[in-house]
């Protein structure tokens, strides 16, 4: 069991809808600014909403945290036993920290999500099939689905860091094939979120943000 959240024992940086908008935003007004906006420059990947996500590896770490936690929600008094069950709890905190790396993400246009689409749609293409009544139904490769998704990691993580600040720069798809297959799968579900939605969102108020004032300085 892991966990995304505002948690600050955790280690967790959950960032709200409303703090990656402004963010978004922030960026927007940042590159309009006087003398500094360039319609080249907001449009190249480097100038898009970037997102830190932090995800944790020891699933253990995790469990025990949990189930410690809920031994100490029902204890009704202070005491030994809760000093006991606080310090198992700190250990395995710590343990969970430890574990954790963060996952830079950043935005890319939806030009080039439709080009990334359509290179996996033709290596999958969707069939059609006729059913005991003879009408036509659309047929599509499970297998695309999951294709894109690799796609997009691997075009959109620019960087992992672990604790100690050592650092990835970038994913190959040989990399993102093992991620998919080893981390655990609330990590997955973490960076599918920010991938699928959250630096989709941000990208989206950021390049309507810059188109809106680039038009307004002309």
């Amino acid at each position: 069991m892991l966990w995304y959240d505002g948690d600050k024992s955790t280690g967790g940086n959950h960032m709200t809808e409303t703090t990656e908008h402004s963010a978004a935003i922030e960026a927007a007004e940042e590159a309009v600014k006087p003398g500094k906006f360039s319609i080249l420059k907001a449009l190249k990947d480097r100038a898009y909403p970037v997102l830190d996500v932090p995800i944790f590896l020891d699933e253990q770490a995790a469990l025990d945290a949990a189930r410690v936690s809920a031994q100490i929600d029902a204890l009704e008094e202070d005491g030994e036993e809760m000093k006991a069950l606080e310090a198992e709890f700190e250990e395995a905190l710590a343990r969970l920290n430890h574990s954790r790396v963060t996952v830079k993400v950043q935005g890319i246009s939806e030009g080039r999500r439709e080009e990334l689409f359509k290179v996996v749609n033709e290596q999958f293409p969707t069939t059609t099939e006729k059913d005991a009544f003879g009408s036509k139904t659309e047929v599509y490769d499970p297998k695309r689905d999951v294709e894109f998704t690799k796609s997009l990691w691997v075009e959109q993580i620019i960087s992992l860091t672990d604790v100690d600040g050592a650092a990835q720069e970038g994913v190959t798809l040989e990399d993102v094939e093992e991620m998919f297959v080893s981390l655990p799968p609330a990590a997955s579900s973490v960076i599918n979120k920010v991938v699928m939605e959250d630096i989709r969102i941000a990208t989206a108020i950021f390049m309507s943000k810059a188109d809106s004032d680039f038009f307004f300085f002309c």
